[in-house]
């Protein structure tokens, strides 16, 4: 399964009405912990977990909630709370209907979820085999990242010389104690209208999924 396939994947999981044959497993965010993800099993036998962005105004508020006061996790640390919240509910719900070995990918406010969901996993002794984000927020303080970074990742950001993906740099922190990313971003490049007509998101208009996938064939990633 290569990035491109991951980020197809997601971009249909925004499309996703919950008809079979498109994903084997998911919930699209009807239960009470509103969280949109879907699940099948890949031709090389690990099971890939999408975890949707935001779509509607309580995703986004989630998602940029630039201040956010960071959730005490005992074992991973200060966690962002939009991100953790129905977490660790969903995560009961996918081990009910999928098998190990994972694979886990997101894009903004899924992004954010799949490296909390990652520590999730590795608390139950079922890391994934690897992670692969898309405009990812910025999901923990030190203690998260330092905890996952064991789990092989590529996250990333699109922009070019002049601007990029503002999602990538929120929520905002200051010293000594700080919101980071759990592993270093990869830049791609593919500016606003590259992939087609999208809607106008002003400052965030790097941010589209589909610029992603053109960002990724850009620069020649599979």
């Amino acid at each position: 399964m290569s990035d491109l396939d991951i980020c197809d994947s997601l971009i249909k999981l925004y499309n996703w009405s919950g008809e079979k044959g498109v994903f084997e497993h998911g919930d699209m965010g009807s239960g009470s912990h509103g969280i949109c993800w879907a699940s099948r099993k890949a031709e090389d036998g690990v099971t890939d977990i999408y975890l949707r962005g935001s779509s509607n105004f309580l995703d986004w508020l989630r998602d940029f909630y630039a201040f956010a006061n960071p959730f005490g996790h005992s074992l991973m640390g200060p966690v962002h709370p939009g991100f953790y919240v129905g977490l660790p509910e969903t995560w009961a719900e996918m081990k009910r209907c999928i098998d190990p070995p994972y694979r886990v990918s997101g894009h903004s406010l899924g992004a954010g979820r799949a490296c909390i969901l990652t520590a999730l996993m590795m608390l139950d002794g079922v890391a994934p085999i690897r992670r692969v984000n898309f405009g990812e927020p910025k999901p923990g303080f030190g203690k998260l990242a330092d905890m996952i970074s064991v789990v092989p990742a590529a996250s990333y950001r699109n922009g070019d010389d002049k601007s990029v993906d503002e999602v990538t740099a929120v929520p905002l922190s200051f010293p000594p104690e700080m919101y980071v990313h759990p592993a270093g971003l990869v830049d791609v490049s593919a500016p606003p209208g590259s992939a087609g007509p999208q809607p106008d998101w002003g400052p965030l208009n790097f941010h589209h999924l589909p610029l992603y996938r053109q960002g990724l064939v850009n620069a020649g990633i599979k």
